[in-house]
């Protein structure tokens, strides 16, 4: 079952994932091109914020999540209704 993977392994994987644009954003991110009125802040050791926020920066970011269904995912992999909380993450800024 998925969700004995993820409590075992900590993670699972969407199979079939498809990036559809986000693959250009992210290199264009990686490469140090951020649009303007937006950048790239360290919270913790080894990551990357992109701020203020990455809903206004590219749709491409919620785009990703509704073509992979990943709402479904988590639920099958967590066996919790994450809807509130993804919602909550979405609109607070």
């Amino acid at each position: 079952m998925m969700y004995e993977d993820f409590y075992k392994n900590g993670f699972a994987f969407i199979e079939n994932f498809d990036p559809l644009n986000l693959n250009i954003v992210l290199k264009d991110l990686t490469e140090g091109k951020v649009k303007q009125g937006f950048s790239l802040q360290q919270k913790y050791s080894s990551t990357l914020d992109l701020r203020p926020n990455v809903i206004d920066y590219s749709s491409d970011f919620l785009e990703v999540l509704k073509k992979n269904n990943v709402k479904t995912f988590l639920r099958k992999s967590t066996l919790r209704d994450t809807t509130l909380l993804l919602l909550l993450q979405c609109f607070h800024r």
